[in-house]
């Protein structure tokens, strides 16, 4: 298994209105919450694959039993942009104060399941 390499994917939009995001996007923002870089940018594929916990996992059951819903980090991806950020979202719903919802206005997603399933 290789690490840090980018998978197939839908590209799709999201309505965000959510409460509890930690910003970890920046060197301040890390600073000011007390969070490395290393804790989030971390070869956790690697590290599960020999059954030790890895310190992104450590801090997301931190942050989470902190109540945070999720977190706004820099992108990892190979290629991305030094601006480039993520959101994670551990806890969502479809409305406020959660809410996470995909826009899909022609219903499009549908349509995609029902060609592929």
């Amino acid at each position: 298994m290789s690490a840090n390499k980018l998978q197939p994917l839908t590209l799709v939009s999201y309505d965000v209105n959510h409460e509890s995001i930690q910003d970890l996007s920046t060197p301040d923002a890390r600073g000011a919450a007390g969070i490395s870089l290393a804790e989030l940018d971390c070869p956790w594929e690697l590290l599960l694959l020999e059954h030790k916990v890895p310190p992104s996992h450590a801090l997301a059951a931190r942050l989470i039993a902190d109540g945070v819903g999720g977190i706004l980090v820099p992108s990892f991806a190979p290629g991305a942009a030094a601006h480039t950020t993520n959101i994670v979202f551990w806890r969502w719903t479809d409305r406020p104060p959660h809410q996470v919802r995909v826009i899909d206005d022609q219903n499009r997603l549908a349509i995609g399941a029902r060609i592929s399933g």
